[in-house]
């Protein structure tokens, strides 16, 4: 008792004082404005000159540092370091920018700190995360019996996904060995990473032949699966793209879920990059049989322009996500009675977890539907318009886009065209001012144009077109 001081408030301690509250408020609102007002003459690309190291001058300590030093450290060690994804010349990976309403709606979030793992926690915190993923459902095609979980992104989506089809299909450790996966080369890293996770990492993957779209071939597909069949194998799981992360490709995914279907495969759809451009009327054909797989990923901090750390898993039947994350204890039997709302923990990994809902539903709420699909067909027209005028331009492209990321390179008449477009990625980094990224198929070296950040217009792309014109220009290489 003689430890404990009743007269001394000690939550004050982590609690700022008005003073010191409007001095962080002014600080923070001028930082935000200024940062956004620098964003479309600032460079897409900073280097790793700093690399962080200025954090080094700030070791944590007893007593707290000035607040105009953290801000500068910030600054330096993050804010001026490395890639900018807000940047609307940002065209590398598959960003999404991140938009004010998403970070309001974290701040929002963050400040209220309330939980929305069980319904019992807080009921609106939970409702408001499932009206998000209904409304997800709804865009996909699924009916009242699907659900999903907000996750942090399209890995642990696409994880969750494949522990459902598992458990579902009920293969055991002695199975694994048996159990075959179908995909492409296409098909997104994480995916793999993911079946060693879940403790399949013995299992048989197949590599299924593709067009000349990088999309899978259905007829090979099928071929595959009647060896397999021969062989006494387990056909277990098919991996179908609906925009892929290397070249925007999207498989056949009608006829993958008819052949899902005839041989009780079940059907996941990574959709973690292109799944929202279904808001696209005119796009919603390229997605035809995405409604029948069993999961789908999304990541609406792809072309929903969310924040990192956004990523949903989709099942067509709520309860082959229920049957793989459903645990309960002792402390959580007040969840138990008299709820008429799905809690996210009883359909994710996670217990404990950030409230994601409330970044999407308060943008989706405070912008409404209609600017992101007015920006997602923009994003389509300017992909289209890049192919062309890159040609224009001296370079040579790859298959016309499917969604908004394009392929190309530039092929010097004389001396390795590898060689040539790695100088070339390399004075673009160098020049900063444009990010765009590469990948190698087949041995041939390809730069990424990925146009998704919400604020990349005509003018971006112009501007990126010229910059790599130019620089190709002054190589010494013809």
């Amino acid at each position: 008792m003689n430890s404990i001081h009743p007269s001394k408030d000690f939550s004050d301690l982590l609690s700022l004082q008005p003073g010191d509250r409007s001095q962080l408020i002014k600080k923070v609102t001028d930082y935000y404005l200024q940062f956004l007002d620098g964003l479309p003459e600032g460079k897409a690309y900073l280097g790793d000159e700093d690399a962080g190291k200025a954090l080094g001058s700030m070791p944590f300590q007893e007593n707290p540092y000035p607040i105009d030093q953290i801000f500068e450290v910030f600054h330096q060690s993050v804010t001026e370091n490395g890639i900018n994804p807000c940047s609307g010349k940002h065209f590398g990976y598959v960003p999404g920018g991140g938009i004010e309403t998403a970070a309001w709606g974290d701040f929002l979030g963050a400040l209220t700190n309330r939980y929305s793992g069980v319904n019992f926690a807080n009921p609106g915190a939970v409702r408001m995360e499932n009206q998000v993923i209904s409304w997800m459902c709804n865009l996909v095609g699924y009916d009242q019996r699907s659900h999903g979980s907000l996750l942090s992104g399209g890995s642990i989506a696409n994880l969750t996904g494949i522990i459902a089809a598992r458990d579902h299909k009920e293969l055991k450790a002695r199975d694994f060995e048996r159990a075959v996966i179908y995909l492409t080369d296409e098909t997104h890293h994480c995916v793999q990473k993911a079946l060693r996770l879940a403790g399949m990492g013995e299992s048989v993957i197949r590599y299924v032949q593709m067009d000349e779209n990088f999309s899978m071939r259905p007829e090979a597909l099928e071929a595959i699966i009647k060896e397999d069949l021969g062989l006494g194998l387990i056909p277990f799981l098919l991996i179908g793209s609906a925009g892929t992360t290397n070249t925007g490709a999207i498989d056949p995914l009608d006829r993958l879920a008819d052949i899902a279907s005839n041989h009780k495969i079940w059907f996941h759809v990574d959709a973690a990059y292109g799944g929202f451009f279904l808001l696209v009327e005119a796009l919603r054909s390229k997605f035809k049989g995405m409604e029948k797989a069993d999961s789908i990923v999304m990541d609406p901090h792809k072309s929903l322009f969310m924040p990192y750390g956004s990523g949903v898993i989709l099942v067509r039947n709520a309860e082959h996500l229920f049957k793989s994350n459903y645990y309960t204890a002792a402390y959580l039997q007040d969840d138990m009675e008299g709820q008429d709302e799905r809690s996210p923990a009883d359909y994710s990994p996670e217990l404990t977890r950030h409230f994601r809902g409330m970044r999407l539903w308060f943008s989706l709420s405070m912008l409404g539907i209609s600017p992101f699909r007015q920006i997602l067909a923009e994003k389509i027209d300017l992909s289209h318009y890049f192919y062309r005028e890159i040609q224009n331009a001296g370079f040579e492209v790859g298959p016309f886009p499917a969604l908004s990321i394009s392929l190309f390179r530039y092929v010097p008449k004389e001396g390795d065209a590898n060689e040539a477009n790695t100088k070339l990625l390399t004075m673009i980094h160098e020049d900063g001012q444009i990010f765009v990224s590469s990948t190698t198929i087949l041995g041939v070296l390809w730069i990424r144009m990925a146009i998704l950040v919400f604020r990349a217009h005509l003018k971006e792309v112009d501007f990126a077109i010229k910059t790599m014109e130019k620089l190709k220009n002054s190589m010494n290489i013809h």
